[in-house]
């Protein structure tokens, strides 16, 4: 770094080391960390496309509607058009099963930053190296900044805008930016542009809004908008960061801004690895509920027909994910009772568009009706001190037997967390189940092949052609 980087601004330093950072000076590691996070992507993408769903139906029809330029690919169908409507549609394929991976910190991460990458890599003819090293890049701007936003701030707040939407643009801008080659004061200056508009509310938990569907396709659109922007020379707040009234003093007035760039550009600095990945389709917070769920099933032998009362133990913000009046899929992604019920009468977790078929089984209904949740005090500590170790989404799953007996199960930390880590055959298991025969073995192999060699593409559509499937 040069001595001038005293005078930048957050955004600029940060910009300096995404511009010098190319794919040799990146840890194996986190490249190859990398790869599973765009075959993670891709194989929960392709299964949005492949449900069929009505939304997504419309959402097809809207982006073949607007194919004016056709620079970029939307997965699955074929269709070729903007980088900004790719990076949408795309975003929204991938988060619509609520199977993204994320981090311990807060919120979705390769349903936002990889699809932003793909579509501007895309468009500017980009290798696959170069795309790898701007996902990365990505992935280094959304855990840092999720370090210094909400260390006293709640990411996924269900009592007011859920912030962890700010980083996903903010983060977002950086892969864009780096491809089309954005110096430090247009990097800046995107973020600025990126960071000025988000949902402002968490009513889809309760209502089932579809806007918790397109929220993720608005922030990538505005990621890539932003870096387009930038590189005309139209320029947000480059302060956007730390500034008086910048995002810093909007999400919580305690930011440790030094930690944003500590170790920036070290080998060890890298913070790709610390992501989870998700098992099963459904919001983070209720994956502990689920596995405890599964473990009654499956050590325990419980048989939902010999249970008279489900008592589930969270931390408050995890307890208000609780819907009992369901609307949409989207109140099934967020609904401890759904969840643990479902897995504990049908023996495992189904995809939330299976809801309204779920809620015709008179098992479900009157489980349901004789489920509660409390907050455990204990576990309120533990997500307050969370780390990466643990703490950030305990659950017990407790059930009253009608011949008076109690059995529980509680999990820590769930499957897929850095502590507890999915293979990558177990994303190839996870994204066999979430497509439903949409993709084989076969194919799920192929596209796991063409992710591992995606360093060696010298032109990213080659690689995107593979993930077009067949009408």
């Amino acid at each position: 770094m040069t001595k001038a980087i005293k005078e930048m601004t957050l955004g600029e330093k940060f910009a300096e080391f995404v511009i010098e950072t190319d794919f040799e000076s990146i840890p194996e590691s986190a490249i190859s960390r990398a790869k599973s996070i765009v075959f993670d992507f891709a194989g929960i993408a392709l299964a949005g496309y492949g449900t069929q769903h009505p939304l997504i139906k419309s959402l097809l029809g809207y982006a073949r509607a607007k194919t004016a330029k056709e620079e970029s690919t939307i997965l699955g169908a074929g269709v070729r058009t903007s980088a900004e409507d790719a990076a949408f549609t795309n975003s929204v394929l991938s988060n619509f099963l609520d199977s993204s991976d994320g981090h311990y910190m807060g919120g979705h991460i390769n349903d936002r930053v990889v699809p932003v990458a793909l579509s501007v890599a895309e468009s500017v003819g980009a290798s696959g190296k170069d795309f790898l090293t701007a996902v990365v890049l990505g992935y280094e701007a959304y855990i840092r900044l999720a370090y210094v936003l909400f260390r006293t701030a709640e990411a996924a707040s269900t009592k007011r805008s859920p912030m962890f939407v700010v980083l996903s643009t903010l983060s977002g801008v950086v892969p864009a930016g780096k491809l089309l080659g954005l110096n430090t004061v247009q990097m800046a200056g995107a973020m600025g542009l990126a960071a000025s508009a988000q949902i402002v509310s968490s009513q889809y938990t309760i209502s089932g809004g579809n806007e918790k569907d397109l929220v993720c396709g608005q922030e990538s659109r505005r990621a890539v908008m932003s870096a387009f922007l930038a590189k005309h020379g139209i320029l947000g707040s480059k302060d956007i960061l730390e500034g008086e009234r910048a995002v810093g003093r909007v999400i919580s007035e305690n930011c440790n801004w030094d930690e944003f760039l500590e170790n920036l550009g070290t080998p060890e600095g890298f913070k790709i690895e610390e992501g989870y990945f998700k098992p099963w389709p459904a919001c983070k917070f209720l994956h502990s509920t689920i596995e405890a769920a599964l473990n009654l099933v499956w050590d325990k032998k419980v048989k939902a027909e010999h249970i008279d009362e489900v008592i589930i133990k969270l931390n408050s913000d995890s307890a208000r994910r609780s819907a009992l009046k369901f609307y949409s899929h989207v109140n099934a992604i967020f609904s401890h009772p759904y969840q643990a019920v479902t897995v504990l009468v049908d023996g495992k977790p189904d995809l939330p568009i299976k809801w309204p078929e779920k809620l015709q089984d008179l098992r479900i209904v009157r489980l349901l009706e004789r489920t509660k949740v409390e907050v455990d005090e204990e576990f309120e500590r533990m997500h307050a001190e969370r780390t990466i170790e643990g703490g950030s989404w305990p659950s017990t799953v407790g059930v009253k037997l009608k011949d008076g007996r109690y059995l529980e199960s509680t999990v820590m930390s769930p499957k897929g967390d850095p502590t507890v880590p999915m293979s990558d055959e177990d994303l190839k298991v996870k994204i066999a189940e979430l497509s439903r025969g949409v993709l084989d073995r076969h194919r799920i192999e192929k596209i796991y092949e063409a992710v591992q060699d995606i360093d060696q593409v010298k032109d990213i559509r080659s690689f995107t052609n593979d993930l077009v499937l067949p009408n």
